[in-house]
């Protein structure tokens, strides 16, 4: 398998481990998790007849949203989620957003005004909802990607 025939824009341990330690300024983590994720992305309608199967009651029920780990649906939440990432950027005052799938790492300088409590409301109004149990403020360390960052001495 060549794994340059599966490109992903999702940041690695490397990548965030890399920007971190050549900083030269302190920052500020917060962490935002997209509430099932791939249910807020939805099918063609084009393909909804490939997506029915018959239950135990001979019916034909229809989920029109990508499935998580379904082979089409697999690389379905990577556009929007880079168009998010964009958006954000765009909209608030943070230096980097790293991505693992639907778990986000914000990364901001100490004097930014920005508040994560804003990001998830524009993001809602958006129509993309935040996981409250995921969700975290700007602080010192944050737990992303199975690590503790901790952004004031650069140590995992």
């Amino acid at each position: 398998m060549d794994t340059c025939d599966f490109k992903t824009t999702w940041d690695d341990f490397n990548t965030v481990a890399n920007f971190l330690k050549d900083l030269k300024e302190p920052v500020l983590l917060a962490l935002f998790d997209w509430e099932k994720a791939y249910c807020q992305i939805p099918t063609a309608p084009d393909q909804w007849p490939y997506l029915m199967v018959r239950d135990s009651d001979n019916k034909f029920p229809l989920d029109t949203r990508i499935t998580f780990g379904g082979v089409a649906g697999c690389g379905s939440f990577g556009r929007p989620s880079d168009s998010w990432k964009k958006v954000m950027l765009a909209e608030f005052d943070v230096m980097r957003i790293f991505r693992w799938v639907d778990d986000n790492l914000f990364v901001k300088r100490v004097n930014s005004q920005t508040l994560m409590t804003d990001v998830v409301k524009r993001l809602d109004k958006l129509g993309v909802k935040t996981s409250t149990t995921k969700y975290s403020p700007f602080l010192l360390e944050q737990k992303y990607v199975g690590f503790i960052w901790y952004c004031s001495n650069k140590t995992v």
